[in-house]
């Protein structure tokens, strides 16, 4: 029985450091599976509850309350701890109403303790915060400190100082006075109320009635003057001054919560805040990674992007930081959005001119030289960057062609670095929003209907079709499911306007699978592609030794009198060429 009890410390332990920590649930399952249960030793509730947060890591809440299902097998009943994760996995992708119901599951097990309801406090909209305190204390719960702060971080990041107020006069013996997080929550709210004036005299009260002022709370009342439209950085800087007058230590953040300021001016200050980055050397305090990216993005923000990285390549060098890929993230950014309304006031942009895709992916090529992987972050903003240059069936193509990649040869993290790519929401978010501007965004369009109406399916644009459009739909649908994205109000409700632009009847209740079988059912030919469709895609994406430009050359089209191509299956395959010939350097993602 010591040896079971020791195994069972020592893979709850690896469970946790290597796989629940980065949301590897086939790797837990498999130690899971190999270490204990085919050595005849059953998961204790602590290694139950480490892969149930594993899965929530991984943002798949139904394969964590699967687990809850397993428990009985294991000899287990579900506790505080179990539910709140369980909550937590739902509320993370924005399932709320689930949520609430694995809530009423604990409540109905006889195990809803104030851990349930504190993991449930801090996803809930404002308005819902006193009604479900008036239901736990009905309840009878035993309710912590813990539950207590989680209401009222919520209220605070509404706003909500009154309310705030209010409950803690009620429900915390009284107020705040000798409670410090909640002094500071209700500082927060002052801030998030847009009045850092308020804020800052709730630091003076609370001073004089001894509490110790840190450098988080000035950080926080700094952050929302220069947050302001302008920022007031005079108002932070003057704050920071006083602050440091009464014997508070500056400290990095501080300095970056100016540099943030003068990165937001309308127009930029990059050369004040390269200053402060010098400031913070001189005065004996290391610039972080974040003090790097802000004074970069205020470079970036003027269109001085050759600046930024000059800035970067000599903090590299100088070891000042090392590389890594956030610093990389700014400069892909930089070259991936539009910023001349921030440099000039002005954006007349219709194709966007200071999107450069192209020059996204060659700081991709660059990072695989110091060694780094692209993130989410990375491959996102990469999409955002063809979606705004009108460079769809590009953006598809790389996703595509990433997914495939990371799915045939995952690359483990290096220790202490981000995760690799991985697509969450906000991926499939980002070219679903593409696909509907350009929709809207055509003059005129001759739709053919999911039923079949004997119409042209070419629409007024050089490189979109409705076959395409609705083919790329089905495959995005089959994405989703394939990556185990869990499809949030937002992706739902994308996917909804889709389908109501291409008059596809699809309701949201009915799921991402249920889609993808709809469009694969329709009448609609979706194996013709247009040939100038065929051309961009060639031509667009970056050339390599794979050969997407010989494709280009080699490429036999069949013209039908609408003006598209029907492919034979040779040309399907040299079509396919651009995948193949994405960047080898994204091979790491």
């Amino acid at each position: 029985m010591p040896l079971s009890r020791d195994e069972l410390f020592r893979v709850t332990k690896q469970l946790n450091s290597q796989y629940a920590s980065r949301g590897d649930v086939v790797g837990a399952r498999s130690l899971i599976e190999n270490k204990l249960l085919a050595v005849g030793l059953l998961p204790n509730l602590v290694t139950a509850n480490t892969l149930i947060k594993t899965y929530r890591v991984a943002r798949q809440p139904e394969g964590a309350e699967a687990v809850l299902r397993e428990l009985p097998g294991w000899g287990l009943r579900a506790d505080g701890c179990t539910f709140s994760t369980l909550v937590d996995a739902y509320a993370i992708v924005g399932r709320l109403k689930d949520a609430y119901r694995v809530v009423t599951v604990a409540e109905e097990s006889g195990v809803a303790d104030s851990r349930v309801y504190s993991a449930l406090f801090r996803f809930i909209p404002a308005d819902e915060v006193e009604p479900l305190m008036q239901h736990v204390v009905k309840r009878g719960v035993k309710y912590e400190a813990q539950l207590c702060h989680a209401a009222l971080n919520t209220l605070s990041n509404a706003g909500r100082v009154r309310e705030m107020e209010a409950y803690m006069q009620q429900h915390m013996s009284g107020g705040n006075v000798q409670d410090t997080r909640a002094a500071a929550l209700l500082i927060k709210a002052h801030c998030a109320a847009g009045s850092p004036q308020a804020a800052e005299e709730q630091l003076r009260v609370l001073s004089s009635r001894g509490h110790t002022i840190d450098a988080v709370a000035l950080c926080t009342v700094m952050n929302a003057y220069v947050s302001q439209s302008p920022p007031d950085v005079d108002s932070a800087r003057q704050l920071m001054e006083n602050s440091l007058a009464r014997g508070v230590r500056a400290d990095t953040a501080m300095y970056n919560t100016l540099i943030k300021g003068y990165a937001a001016s309308k127009p930029p200050q990059p050369e004040a805040a390269a200053a402060l980055l010098q400031r913070i050397r001189q005065v004996g305090l290391q610039p972080s990674v974040t003090t790097l990216c802000l004074v970069m993005d205020a470079y970036c923000e003027r269109n001085m992007v050759a600046q930024a990285q000059q800035l970067a390549e000599e903090a590299i060098r100088e070891g000042v930081i090392e590389a890594n890929e956030v610093v990389f993230n700014t400069l892909i950014k930089a070259v991936s959005r539009c910023r001349c309304k921030a440099a000039s006031g002005e954006c007349l942009c219709d194709v966007c001119g200071c999107c450069q895709p192209a020059r996204g992916i060659e700081l991709v090529e660059e990072m695989a030289r110091h060694g780094l992987h692209p993130d989410t972050i990375t491959i996102n903003t990469l999409l955002d960057a063809h979606c705004s240059a009108q460079q769809l069936p590009q953006a598809w193509l790389l996703l595509e062609s990433l997914l495939l990649r990371s799915q045939a040869a995952p690359c483990p993290p290096r220790r202490g670095a981000p995760q690799g790519f991985s697509p969450d929401a906000s991926t499939f978010l980002t070219l679903l929003h593409g696909m509907l501007r350009a929709l809207q965004r055509l003059p005129s369009r001759e739709w053919c209907s999911p039923s079949g109406c004997g119409t042209s399916d070419k629409l007024t644009d050089k490189s979109l079709s409705v076959s395409w459009v609705l083919s790329t739909l089905g495959s995005a649908a089959g994405m989703i499911c394939r990556s185990g994205v869990s499809a949030d109000d937002r992706l739902l409700g994308a996917l909804e306007a889709l389908c109501r632009e291409m008059h596809v009847g699809w309701d949201r209740s009915a799921g991402v699978p249920a889609l993808q079988e709809r469009i694969s059912s329709t009448e609609i030919c979706m194996e013709t592609l247009p040939a100038l469709l065929l051309d961009d895609v060639v031509a667009q994406l970056p050339s390599s030794e794979h050969g997407a430009r010989k494709a280009q050359a080699r490429m036999s089209r069949r013209h039908a009198t609408e003006g598209t191509a029907v492919l034979s299956p040779h040309d399907e395959e040299l079509a396919a060429a651009p995948l193949a010939a994405a960047p080898t350097a994204l091979e790491a993602g």
